[in-house]
């Protein structure tokens, strides 16, 4: 029993990082859409569709959207203070965003049996690469497979964000095609690279973690 109120108590934290839901306020939407949708690099790498400035009304609608498709829709966050237990505090006045993230779920009934998801993930710049965006990766895949009991987690990136493509490498994920000269940017094709991991494929690589 003691073992399962620890795993519980720390499900939703990881070695550095706290993740909590995306709330429908004006705070948290305004953050994605201020440090992270608005601005033109992380635009460009994380959603290359049509490159133009985007105003907060289309930064709110997409994040109303992806909540509302999600089995999962969390903020990334950089504990406060710790307790006096030693626990990191899980309340939003003492963490700060630096990112969010989605498991996107597949809607029709036809589907949900099986058991599949796909990541949506962006960090703040002044985050990145500093190993949270591979932290945050490990530990949703952890939830993924010892929590929600999911078979498939997918991922994808344009062929031109290579960090991207060598980091879903990197934890585990296997290339499983691409739709080529998907996306056109700065006057070039561009590939879409479609990843996938299952289950077994993650036990056999990481073991049943624990998320702590």
């Amino acid at each position: 029993m003691e073992a399962m109120e620890d795993a519980v108590r720390g499900a939703f934290q990881s070695e550095r990082l706290l993740y909590r839901p995306v709330e429908d306020n004006d705070e948290d939407k305004g953050f994605i859409h201020e440090a992270i949708l608005s601005d033109p690099v992380s635009r460009a790498m994380g959603n290359p569709s049509l490159f133009v400035p985007v105003t907060r009304e289309v930064s709110y609608a997409e994040i109303e959207a992806g909540m509302k498709g999600s089995l999962l829709g969390l903020l990334i966050c950089l504990p406060g203070e710790e307790s006096t237990s030693g626990d990191k505090k899980n309340g939003d006045s003492n963490s700060t965003p630096i990112g969010f993230l989605f498991l996107h779920k597949y809607i029709s009934d036809t589907t949900a049996h099986l058991r599949r998801t796909r990541i949506s993930i962006q960090l703040a710049k002044p985050y990145q690469g500093k190993g949270y965006g591979t932290e945050a990766i490990r530990w949703v895949l952890a939830w993924t497979f010892q929590w929600a009991g999911l078979h498939r987690v997918e991922i994808a990136a344009a062929s031109y964000n290579e960090r991207a493509v060598k980091l879903y490498t990197k934890l585990g994920f296997t290339m499983e095609g691409r739709q080529r000269e998907a996306v056109f940017m700065n006057g070039e094709w561009y590939d879409i690279v479609s990843f996938g991991i299952l289950q077994h494929e993650w036990k056999a690589q990481f073991g049943r973690q624990q998320i702590e």
